[in-house]
């Protein structure tokens, strides 16, 4: 059975998640691990990402103490494993505007994982403007004016102001 290649943006994607959960680093095993990969090829890959990012100066640390992301490195890794500064946001406005009280029938999390393109189109709006609405209320729970169609921008268009949606 041959090995599978490891992809520098999967491994940055487990990097980040465990850093996230305060878990250091400290050598390719732990990454292994949190991958369910074994092997000789999966290490040396993880160890060149590793020494690769910490050249870079997105890391730092070693293997004894454990690698820690570095200022810029939170950027340049959330680059390579391809998270989009739009999805962050995101995730700070489901938070503060408690949109699973609002609407709860809608898996926001669920869909931003697993449907990020679909999320953007027809959740991001809302969550970025109160002139978008769901379910025939906006994010502050303000009923639509008129409807139909309940979803979508007010006028339905969306306003000269908010192209960048």
């Amino acid at each position: 059975m041959s090995e599978r290649s490891l992809s520098e943006s999967v491994c940055a994607n487990s990097f980040l998640e465990l850093w996230g959960l305060g878990v250091m680093a400290t050598n390719a095993s732990k990454l292994m691990k949190h991958l369910h990969r074994r092997g000789g090829k999966a290490s040396a890959q993880i160890t060149a990402y590793l020494k690769k990012w910490e050249n870079d100066g997105l890391i730092g640390g070693n293997q004894q103490k454990g690698y820690g992301i570095t200022k810029q490195g939170q950027t340049g890794l959330k680059k390579i494993a391809g998270i989009e500064p739009w999805i962050e946001e995101a995730v700070v406005l489901m938070d503060a505007l408690d949109v699973a009280t609002i609407l709860p029938d809608i898996d926001w999390f669920g869909e931003l994982k697993n449907h990020p393109d679909y999320f953007k189109a027809a959740r991001y709006p809302f969550l970025k403007d109160d002139r978008f609405y769901l379910r025939g209320l906006n994010h502050n729970k303000q009923l639509k004016p008129h409807a139909p169609p309940i979803d979508g921008w007010l006028d339905n268009e969306v306003p000269n102001d908010r192209k960048d949606i």
